[in-house]
């Protein structure tokens, strides 16, 4: 398969989540728990991008393209992502922050330090260790909120998608900033834990490697 295939099926991938979280919104799920089908599948496609691409181009390409077509959407049509937004929340920047966090990482950890499989971790975590604190959140309370339990859940499955990298106690220590970062971050319309906690993990993780720890 060729990289611009490979660069058409993660778009697809991308755009599938989208699409399926717009219905699962229009069939009345709360926005909180609709968006959390964008999470897992906006970080599945993350995940996928070092081992489908040899270089950071694609990925930055891939990256910022959705971050221009998220924002684009967002000021035209909100209508058009309402499932990661739900209604009625102008000048939210949450959906947009989700890949533009992406850009970042994949500009600082990939294309500058080489770090491949680093670079894609803060998004695995936002992706589907946020959206495992949503979905267990959603299941014991019905309410969204920020209690210990889906933090529980968050730094657990955090912990294990960090051993998609090497050496793995640096990608342990970017989780424990994520779910910390998760918890204490209270969202504005501009701020919130998209941003938060994968900046924050990547802060982490990029001082660790430019200290010569990784």
């Amino acid at each position: 398969m060729t990289l611009l295939l490979r660069a058409m099926l993660l778009t697809f991938i991308a755009l599938l989540t989208l699409y399926l979280a717009n219905r699962l919104y229009d069939y009345k799920v709360p926005h909180w728990v609709s968006r959390k089908v964008a999470h897992i599948g906006g970080g599945f496609c993350y995940i996928l991008l070092p081992f489908l691409f040899p270089s950071p181009w694609y990925p930055l390409a891939l990256s910022a393209g959705f971050t221009a077509i998220l924002a684009i959407g967002k000021i035209l049509n909100p209508n058009i992502i309402r499932g990661t937004g739900g209604s009625g929340r102008p000048g939210v920047t949450a959906e947009i922050n989700f890949p533009l966090s992406g850009t970042v990482s994949i500009i600082i950890l990939w294309a500058l330090l080489d770090r491949p499989f680093l670079s894609i971790l803060p998004m695995a975590f936002v992706g589907i260790g946020d959206a495992a604190t949503g979905i267990i959140r959603s299941a014991f309370t019905n309410v969204e909120s920020k209690g210990n339990l889906g933090s529980l859940g968050m730094i657990t499955s955090c912990l294990l998608l960090a051993s998609l990298a090497s050496p793995y106690w640096v990608g342990a220590v970017g989780a424990v900033t994520a779910t910390v970062a998760e918890k204490a971050t209270k969202a504005s319309k501009i701020i919130d834990d998209n941003l938060t906690l994968t900046l924050s993990s990547l802060l982490i993780i990029s001082l660790l490697v430019i200290g010569g720890k990784a």
